[in-house]
């Protein structure tokens, strides 16, 4: 018997909703493809359980924010949590098999996910070769891919005030994006890098508060977008290095080193970390990952070719 299951024979119902709750509460962070289909079908059985409960007059206020922090837990980790089901058709699958709606808090892994894949693959392009592509990419499709977004252009203004090596404007932007949106991590990150070393106090709590809402790993790999978008290649390696040792088969990271390599420029190395990226991405099936691994890898070969 799985550590999420629970023998509720003498239990009444609030109790053996906190049973499960328990349970869900001690596997936090040691979710495994061992684990990933107990745990999910406690989550939808509490939620089953509490809907249950609340219309039946029952006072579970406390299992219910109990519930809710997990699922939030649960939305911060979604692509360890897709990585563990499997991909992301395996979670729908088993997301399907369990009745949930998709539109339920908690159960919108796949779609977070996918949210910030594609924000890692638009940060990545601020190197040449991805530049050029995701600026076709984005002209073609600009009116889906960058609908109007306040957060989204202070930190588009932020990138290039940094590129332009001045710190302050970047800064600037920022503190505009954050009076709209204190509490949004990669604004956090970004004040966190463009403050000044006269002003680290301040950066030291950005970076706390961003570490709490994303996680260690998520955090790093944040911040290593930062200072690829500011053309800091030394510190985005530092990041990406970080990253990977938290996540050694994630095609992400390595993807996002290379464009810290070829700004180095250590083109050699870049193309060993794109030949990386496109493996593990074609391993898990992230064909568009996987794509633009080989656009750039053929660019970096060409460039190296006597």
């Amino acid at each position: 018997m799985g550590k999420l299951q629970q023998q509720h024979d003498q239990l009444n119902d609030a109790d053996a909703l906190r049973a499960i709750l328990n349970g869900l509460e001690k596997s936090e962070g040691g979710i495994t493809r061992a684990t990933v289909e107990e745990v999910l079908t406690a989550v939808a059985q509490a939620g089953e359980m509490l809907a249950y409960q609340e219309v039946a007059g029952t006072d579970v206020r406390s299992e219910r924010s109990r519930y809710e922090d997990f699922c939030a837990r649960l939305e911060r980790d979604a692509t360890r949590v897709l990585r563990a089901c499997g991909g992301g058709d395996q979670y729908r699958a088993l997301r399907a098999r369990l009745g949930v709606d998709a539109d339920e808090a908690g159960w919108q892994l796949d779609a977070i996910a996918a949210r910030r894949q594609r924000r890692v693959l638009i940060v990545a392009g601020s190197t040449l070769a991805a530049f050029l592509f995701m600026l076709g990419l984005g002209y073609v499709f600009r009116d889906t891919l960058f609908p109007e977004d306040p957060i989204r252009d202070a930190v588009s203004a932020a990138q290039a005030a940094a590129q332009k090596r001045n710190p302050a404007a970047a800064l600037s932007a920022i503190e505009t994006g954050l009076a709209i949106s204190p509490s949004n991590a990669m604004l956090l990150i970004w004040q966190g890098a463009m403050l000044p070393v006269t002003r680290s106090a301040e950066s030291t709590i950005a970076y706390a508060q961003a570490r709490t809402a994303l996680g260690e790993a998520d955090f790093l790999l944040e911040r290593s977008q930062v200072w690829l978008a500011a053309l800091e290649y030394e510190q985005a390696l530092k990041d990406l290095n970080g990253v990977i040792a938290f996540r050694p088969k994630d095609p992400i990271p390595y993807y996002l080193r290379a464009s810290a390599f070829e700004g180095i420029p250590e083109r050699k190395a870049a193309i060993a970390d794109l030949e990386k990226a496109g493996e593990l991405a074609q391993a898990a099936g992230n064909d568009y990952l996987y794509a633009n691994a080989k656009i750039r890898l053929g660019y970096l070969m060409q460039q190296l070719a006597p």
